[in-house]
């Protein structure tokens, strides 16, 4: 049986400075966590090989909503948000909605 699992991240400030891999606040594998009204701001992903300032998503379907996005870059590809194939592309889709993204 397979359990689900349901990861709800909410009004929350996120800034990491140093070197990270993947996103440089938050690496979202195989799942669909939800990020609902957070502020994202001077993340980096600056390990080599790293994508997504703030957030990067492999195999993932999150729903990001109502966040803001602020200087967020990242060392190889993309600025705030980088995700890479759904689980399961016909009935799970990243969902990006009212959100800002600025610098």
């Amino acid at each position: 049986m397979q359990r689900k699992i349901i990861v709800a991240l909410e009004k929350a400030e996120q800034r990491v400075d140093g070197q990270v891999a993947g996103g440089g606040a938050i690496s979202i594998f195989e799942s669909s966590p939800i990020i609902r009204d957070c502020r994202f701001y001077n993340n980096y992903a600056n390990a080599d090989g790293s994508n997504g300032g703030a957030i990067y998503g492999w195999q993932s379907a999150p729903i990001i909503q109502g966040c803001l996005f602020q200087v967020n870059t990242a060392y190889d590809t993309c600025c705030a948000v980088y995700l890479v194939g759904p689980l399961e592309p016909s009935t799970h889709t990243p969902i990006l909605r009212n959100c800002n993204l600025y610098g």
